[in-house]
C-alpha cells in the first residue's frame, strides 16, 4: 500500500475525459451531502449530530481546521513511511478506525462492511460495544487483522468480564474503556426525530483532555485517546 495517495490520484486523474459517474466523491463535503441524500433524519443525524446544541462538535471542528500540514521542501519522499507502532505491533498509517454502535441502520452490511473494510486496509478496527452484530462475528469477518474492543463499564462486574473474556477469545488485543457516558447523550435532533480480566493494552476513552486526562494519569491510565 505503499504511495496509496499517489496512487489514488493518479487513477482519477487518468480517468478526467470519461469520469465514473457512480465513483466516490473527491470532495471531503459531499460525502456528508451525500449520505444526507441516503439516509432518513434517524440514522443521519445519529451519524452526523451531536449531543446538545452541538455547540462542541462545532467548536471541535473549528479547532480542527486550524491544524495545518507544513510541507518540508528539498525532502526524498519517494518512499513515504506513514508507519506508527503501538503495543508492539507495526500499522501502516497513525489511523484508527474509532468505535461506532448500531451500524445496521446506516448500511445492511453494518459493522461487518467496516470491519472489512479496516482488515483490507491494514487499519486497526475498534469494535463498539453497540455494535449491530455479536464481536464473535465482527473477529470472524476479519480473519487476523488487527481489532481492538471498546468497553463501556457496567456497575456489573459480571456483564465486564463477560465482555473482557469475549474479546479476548475472540482475539482483540486491547481494550478501550469509555469513560465518559455515564447515562445517554441529550442529542436534540435523535429526541426530535426519534422513532425508534487482566489486559496488558488499555486505553481510556474520552472527549476531554485537562482534568480528567490528569486523573487517568493519576490512575495509572497511561494510554489515553481524545475523540469528539
Amino acid at each position: 500500500m505503499e504511495n496509496i495517495g499517489n496512487n489514488i490520484q493518479y487513477q482519477i486523474y487518468a480517468t478526467m475525459q470519461n469520469p465514473d459517474p457512480d465513483r466516490f466523491p473527491v470532495i471531503h463535503e459531499e460525502w456528508e451531502n451525500l449520505a444526507r441524500k441516503k439516509l432518513q433524519d434517524g440514522p443521519f443525524y445519529y451519524i452526523a449530530g451531536g449531543a446538545g446544541s452541538e455547540k462542541t462538535m462545532r467548536a471541535n471542528l473549528k479547532a480542527l481546521s486550524k491544524q495545518e500540514i507544513i510541507p518540508r521542501m528539498l525532502r526524498n519522499v519517494d518512499q513515504r513511511d506513514l508507519s506508527v507502532n503501538l503495543f508492539g505491533q507495526k500499522y501502516p498509517f497513525p489511523i484508527l478506525q474509532a468505535p461506532i454502535g448500531v451500524q445496521s441502520i446506516i448500511h445492511e452490511e453494518g459493522d461487518i462492511g467496516s470491519a472489512k473494510a479496516s482488515a483490507e486496509m491494514g487499519v486497526p478496527y475498534i469494535a463498539s460495544s453497540a455494535s449491530s452484530v455479536p464481536m464473535e462475528k465482527i473477529a470472524e469477518a476479519m480473519e487476523d487483522a488487527p481489532r481492538w474492543f471498546q468497553l463501556y463499564w457496567s456497575r456489573d462486574s459480571e456483564i465486564v468480564a463477560s465482555f473482557l473474556s469475549r474479546a479476548e477469545k475472540s482475539g482483540y488485543s486491547a481494550i478501550v474503556v469509555t469513560l465518559d457516558t455515564p447515562m445517554m447523550a441529550w442529542r436534540e435532533k435523535d429526541l426530535k426525530g426519534i422513532r425508534i480480566i487482566v489486559w496488558k493494552k488499555l486505553i481510556v476513552n474520552c472527549c476531554l483532555y485537562n482534568h480528567k486526562s490528569d486523573n487517568c494519569v493519576e490512575n495509572y491510565f497511561y494510554n489515553l485517546m481524545i475523540n469528539n
